[in-house]
């Protein structure tokens, strides 16, 4: 369990980090080759690291963004047929979720590959 809260910790941080200036995709490579680094009797910890990590700062960016005086996710809410902004938020966490758990998948299941 230990390994588990060092990946999340490292995909967390260096995952928000390199978002900051590189595209949003590049949180997959990161959670890849972190997800590289960790050997788990089954892929599916890893890719539940990487799940919960980048889910948390989308989470959190997310819902910072829309949580000021802006009115775009009112109009995002109306263009999607009446979602809440809280909805909108939710949606975001989890496409980066899924997108950070599946890199982390993929480094996993490479190691094996190659080792």
């Amino acid at each position: 369990m230990n390994k588990f809260l060092v990946q999340l910790t490292l995909t967390l941080v260096i995952g928000t980090l390199v978002q900051l200036f590189l595209p949003w995709w590049s949180l997959v490579v990161v959670a890849a080759i972190i997800g590289l680094f960790f050997k788990y009797k089954y892929d599916v910890t890893s890719f539940l690291a990487g799940f919960v990590a980048i889910g948390i700062s989308w989470f959190i960016y997310a819902f910072w963004l829309s949580s000021g005086s802006s009115t775009l996710p009112e109009k995002m809410g109306e263009l999607f047929g009446g979602v809440s902004p809280f909805t909108l938020v939710l949606m975001s966490a989890f496409i980066g979720a899924m997108a950070g758990g599946l890199g982390a998948l993929t480094g996993s299941m490479g190691r094996k590959l190659v080792a």
